[in-house]
């Protein structure tokens, strides 16, 4: 007889991707969904060319950091542009 889970280790292996990481949880969004989603963010999708290197680095130090790489640079442009906005 398999042992239930309680709520705290399901949570955990959620988290963890013991569970729900798997390729049969997964599927695409219609592209509306994700037109609303990038909608209601205040998302806007560019293109921009960098150095093959420094694309390979930040994913590497997106993936250290447990991020996809576009958000992690995201994450970092935010975070630059916030500390460095000029002030009025």
């Amino acid at each position: 007889m398999e042992k239930k889970m309680t709520d705290d280790e399901e949570s955990d292996a959620w988290d963890s991707g013991e569970i729900g990481a798997s390729e049969e949880f997964m599927s695409l969004a219609p592209a509306a969904f994700e037109k609303e989603i990038d909608d209601h963010l205040g998302l806007q999708q560019i293109t921009i060319r960098l150095q093959k290197t420094l694309v390979a680095d930040l994913k590497e130090m997106a993936r250290q950091n447990g991020l996809g790489y576009q958000p992690f640079v995201r994450q970092i442009l935010t975070k630059h542009v916030a500390e460095n906005r000029l002030k009025k």
